[in-house]
């Protein structure tokens, strides 16, 4: 259940947001963190003042307290009952506590809102309590010692709303004040910078408009990132790994005009790629298919007028003229209409190219092929595998070294490689890289051995049409050059 609610939960956020590291997801993040900071910053300063309680009930109260003990503390000792006489009258009941009677720690509400503000206010001189029981709650203050006297104030909460105005006021800017005591001491402190008090109510309106605003920044966000986003599906529906043309863009018309512009740019762009590569398959056809019938004129002429060892030498030039025709045609087909064959085993069409080529004469070792059959065969298209195969037989034996070898591996995943090895010293990735694109040629004596740089072009263009992933594999001490096409079926 818990897997099904986090992938449920994942497809809600990149439905929201996008996926992970796009534009759309960059694009929400930085509307919705500016929405975050402007919320905090619209609500930090009456969060703070609120949670000073600058002037509220629980500061009065504790400012109240102290002037109440610095009442005490200011007239003689024989005139504090007569002092706690008059401040009765006023709702404070003072209560001189005997010296062998320590106050009580019991019944104590630390979680009472009204007790930890104002213990923090007074400081750890004054002990404060709140009582509840049967009738209204009380307040129990026991003040700071006065001349070996202890003092203990008590205030309930029934008479008015919020506590007493007793003695002065509560505002230290107005009304008199009785001086402070000479010595200091705790009842010569002032109270000093309120401690931070966090009004919950305050914060919890403020996280559910937050709440509000993200909701709707997100669906804001997603109405102008959308058509950025049906833009890359479209893109990724294209198959980039093929040799398919490349297809016009749609975009939304309630887009914007930014992105008008850049599908109508695009697609102009894509039309004129799809004209060149028309244009240039039909130049290729057009010229392998009209060399055909002279190549063929001439091969019926050596072959009939001449005699002697320039017939030979002739034939090898035809042979090469004919070789490059055909890699014009292969290249050609499999731009415009590939046909792959149909699917066979791999293993199977490695084993026949290889034995055909070995009676042709080519110096090729025995392939190394699966001994032990995966759990599934592995089935390819066998015209693919033949050109694959074919071409890169054909580049190891005219630019490597003996022995040159195939090999094949097949996984139970379905993963399977093909590998051409020869002993020559191969190339850098960099001169792979280069001699996979069409007429690239990295030695200027393949033109005299009927190359034209359309090789392993080929074979990148049959990988690509498998979905396969095309490398080579330097050569080290104990491991000899070789080209390998990976895939998966």
């Amino acid at each position: 259940m818990s897997r099904t609610l986090q992938a449920w939960w994942r497809r809600l956020v990149v439905r929201l947001l996008g996926a992970p590291g796009t534009t759309v997801r960059r694009l929400a993040l930085g509307v919705l963190g500016i929405g975050l900071l402007a919320l905090v910053l619209q609500g930090l300063a009456p969060l703070v003042w609120l949670g000073r309680d600058k002037g509220g009930p629980v500061h009065g109260l504790a400012r109240e307290v102290q002037t109440v003990a610095l009442a005490l503390s200011a007239v003689p000792a024989e005139d504090r009952p007569a002092l706690a006489a008059r401040l009765q009258e006023a709702g404070v009941l003072l209560t001189r506590l005997p010296a062998s009677v320590s106050p009580s720690t019991d019944e104590v509400s630390e979680r009472d809102p009204w007790f930890n503000p104002v213990q923090r206010w007074l400081g750890p001189d004054y002990r404060v309590r709140l009582l509840r029981g049967e009738g209204p709650p009380r307040l129990l203050v026991t003040l700071p010692p006065m001349d070996g006297e202890q003092w203990q104030l008590e205030r309930r909460f029934d008479d008015r709303p919020g506590p007493p105005r007793v003695g002065a006021s509560a505002d230290p800017g107005s009304g008199p004040r009785p001086a402070p005591p000479e010595g200091g001491g705790a009842l010569g402190r002032g109270i000093g910078t309120p401690p931070f008090f966090v009004p919950w109510g305050s914060v919890l309106w403020l996280v559910a408009l937050a709440a509000v605003l993200f909701a709707v920044q997100a669906v804001a966000v997603r109405a102008v990132a959308r058509p950025l986003q049906d833009l890359a599906e479209q893109l990724d529906r294209q198959h980039p790994l093929t040799d398919a043309e490349v297809q016009p863009l749609r975009v939304d018309p309630g887009a914007g005009q930014e992105l008008h512009q850049f599908v109508d740019r695009f697609n102009r762009l894509a039309e004129r790629v799809q004209a060149a590569q028309r244009e240039r398959r039909a130049l290729l056809a057009g010229v392998s298919h009209d060399l055909r019938t002279p190549l063929a004129r001439l091969r019926l002429r050596v072959e009939t007028q001449l005699e002697g060892p320039v017939v030979a030498s002739l034939e090898a030039d035809l042979t090469a003229i004919e070789h490059v025709v055909n890699q014009f045609l292969a290249y050609v087909q499999g731009e415009a209409a590939p046909r792959l064959g149909e699917p066979q085993p791999l293993a199977a069409t490695v084993a026949r190219v290889v034995a055909q080529a070995r009676q042709a004469g080519q110096a090729l070792q025995a392939p190394q092929l699966p001994q032990v059959p995966a759990a599934r065969p592995c089935l390819l298209p066998e015209r693919a595998v033949e050109r694959v195969l074919s071409n890169l037989i054909d580049n190891a034996l005219a630019y490597g070294r003996p022995p040159v070898g195939v090999a094949v591996s097949v996984a139970d995943d379905g993963t399977w490689a093909l590998r051409v090895s020869d002993g020559g010293p191969g190339m850098t990735a960099e001169q792979f890289a280069a001699a996979c694109q069409p007429f690239v040629r990295l030695d200027s004596t393949r033109s005299d051995l009927g190359h034209c740089g359309l090789g392993l072009a080929i074979v990148a263009q049959m990988a690509r049409q498998l979905n396969a992933e095309l490398a080579c594999v330097p050569a080290r001490p104990g491991q000899p050059f070789a080209i390998e096409l990976r895939g998966r079926q």
